[in-house]
């Protein structure tokens, strides 16, 4: 499935129209975890040993010792829980063990740990993984990298691919390589197609907290940079028992659309909220509240909302998009393709190349050689995404080499693709 960017096709650049992001700005999600470091620390729990084979298939099969990769992951927890990334990212690797013989006939493991949310429970997991010898991070997924595990990653000079930042440190760390934007690429991206497409007005509905409130200004930033007349920031209480009296404030302004600055957690009562309230023009969420339980449990009332994607829809005919969903009916045949679910096998799929150019160039697989291989890439092509590098980045946030997203609508049951890629830094 792996196949080399040609600057052809549907990986087209685009050309940022606002770079004015702070770094403070962070993926909503992160915001909705406990801030308090001082609790009690408990110990990480492990959430799957390996990616382990099983069958055979007609490609070549990966023997001998394998090569260990972390992962933590907000698995079990009330802020951002996660679970089909452990599915997915396990699923993937399974299928290079499998398929695709590894990285140069070795296997590799993913040994995952869930830090539940809790900010001890992540430097416990990330302390784990480095004392189990892991050669990489991939696909780190959880509200609480930033302060707590990141730095014990950075000092044992351990790189991290793949996964969505969610925090300033990640967005910053030279160890770290995240694939996708996070929450500063997601909303500026959202607010620059609305204005471009003839929205004037805009609600940016954002939890009461700094970093939400950052996330909101960043966006609204972007909104007028590219066009648009007024934003109006809205706050919500994430701890209060209803959002109708901040969606009703919402409503009152009569903006063209609206945005709902939410992880999967507080999207549904945000849209239901929307519906109640009576809710007037185009709705909108980030691609990480995009989840098959949200569009559930949210019911008609999510009907027609638009989503960020950092991904191809998996209908898409792009003959990569096609070949992962064969791919993932064969290994994960229940889990739904969501933009974490392709993220997670982006991840494993860039960390896989650049572990094979490490091999290439050093002779050998250690988390320095990986690092060189990173440190070395000037643009690559990212599995149903578009091309990422750091020639892709913007000047303010170095590190997110891959700034681009597309804008999706659901509606009927079925989701559309409803424009290129855009970048909104």
């Amino acid at each position: 499935m792996r196949r080399v960017n040609d600057g052809t096709g549907r990986r087209l650049r685009g050309v940022p129209v606002w770079a004015a992001l702070l770094m403070t700005l962070a993926l909503v999600a992160s915001a909705c975890g406990d801030d308090d470091d001082g609790g009690e620390t408990a110990a990480p729990a492990s959430t799957s040993g390996s990616a382990e084979t099983t069958t055979s298939s007609a490609g070549q099969k990966a023997t001998g010792e394998p090569i260990k990769i972390g992962s933590i992951v907000e698995v079990d927890s009330k802020i951002f829980s996660s679970p089909e990334v452990v599915a997915a990212h396990d699923a993937y690797a399974e299928y290079v063990n499998e398929e695709l013989g590894g990285v140069n006939g070795r296997p590799i493991e993913i040994v995952n740990c869930d830090d539940h949310g809790d900010p001890g429970q992540n430097a416990g997991c990330a302390q784990q993984l480095i004392d189990d010898g892991v050669v990489a991070f991939v696909d780190n997924t959880t509200s609480q990298l930033g302060s707590n595990g990141m730095p014990l990653i950075e000092a044992a000079g351990i790189p991290a691919v793949g996964g969505s930042p969610q925090s300033g440190a990640e967005y910053s760390s030279d160890y770290n390589f995240p694939t996708i934007g996070g929450g500063a690429g997601t909303y500026p991206a959202i607010s620059v197609y609305f204005a471009e497409n003839g929205a004037k007005t805009m609600n940016i509905v954002y939890p009461d907290i700094a970093p939400g409130k950052a996330s909101a200004e960043g966006a609204a930033a972007a909104f007028e940079a590219a066009g648009g007349e007024e934003a109006f920031l809205v706050a919500f209480d994430p701890a209060a028992p209803d959002f109708t009296p901040a969606l009703t404030t919402a409503t009152a302004n009569g903006a063209d659309v609206t945005v709902l600055l939410t992880s999967q957690n507080w999207a549904v009562r945000l849209v239901q909220a929307a519906d109640i309230a009576g809710l007037e023009g185009d709705l909108v969420l980030p691609g990480a509240a995009n989840t098959p339980e949200v569009i559930e449990a949210a019911g008609p009332a999510i009907e027609g909302a638009f989503f960020s994607s950092a991904f191809l829809l998996p209908t898409d005919d792009d003959p990569e998009v096609r070949e992962f969903v064969e791919v993932m009916e064969r290994y994960a045949p229940d889990l739904e393709i969501r933009e974490k679910v392709q993220n997670s096998a982006a991840s494993v799929d860039l960390l896989v190349r650049m572990m094979e150019r490490a091999e290439e160039e050093a002779g050998e697989i250690t988390p320095a050689s990986i690092l060189a291989a990173l440190s070395s890439v000037a643009e690559e092509s990212l599995l149903m995404a578009h091309a990422w590098g750091p020639e892709l980045a913007p000047a303010q946030l170095p590190k997110v080499w891959n700034p681009y997203y597309v804008i999706v609508r659901y509606q009927d049951g079925e989701y559309s693709q409803v424009s290129d890629w855009v970048a909104g830094l």
